[in-house]
């Protein structure tokens, strides 16, 4: 299936993406980092915010506050993950599709401060075998887990030197 999946990837190049629509994405529900940016920018004028998600009930929750939210596998979901300019979410790109993803800006709020290496910084298995030990089988199957963000957002200048820079591959 992920195989197939990446014969889509590369519509995303070809279709203009409007810069004034924004997707939401959490891996963890209404969440973190995102909701929070989300119910602040949902009230502004300029910019459409559309919550995208793969949980059904979750998107009729949001719904119900009066937001807009897709099942990212319906087809007004996939439109939108095709047509928005910016993707934000708070761990991978994969919470709002990955494979849609490609033209658009990709936003990681990530969702906490660091105590313990995090993604590329890993030098231990099992998880170092996700990242910068991933042979290309891994990279094929997981991709989310590869794509470079454009921005990734840190606390503090001290904890982008000391763990998002190297993290996230110098974003």
């Amino acid at each position: 299936m992920k195989l197939m999946m990446w014969s889509i990837y590369p519509i995303g190049f070809l279709i203009k993406r409007d810069k004034s629509i924004w997707l939401f994405g959490s891996y963890s529900g209404f969440t973190d980092n995102s909701r929070y940016l989300f119910e602040s920018t949902t009230k502004k004028n300029d910019v459409r915010c559309i919550w995208i998600s793969d949980d059904i009930k979750l998107i009729k929750k949001i719904r119900c506050k009066g937001y807009e939210a897709y099942y990212k596998y319906s087809v007004k979901g996939i439109y939108f993950c095709y047509i928005a300019k910016v993707y934000i979410y708070s761990n991978y790109v994969s919470t709002i599709n990955f494979y849609t993803s490609a033209g658009a800006v990709l936003v990681n709020l990530w969702h906490g401060t660091p105590l313990k290496k995090i993604e590329y910084d890993i030098s231990k298995s099992p998880l170092f075998n996700y990242f910068k030990g991933a042979s290309f089988i891994i990279k094929i199957l997981m991709p989310e887990k590869h794509k470079k963000c454009n921005f990734i957002l840190a606390p503090s200048q001290f904890v982008y030197d000391y763990s998002f820079k190297s993290a996230f591959r110098g974003v």
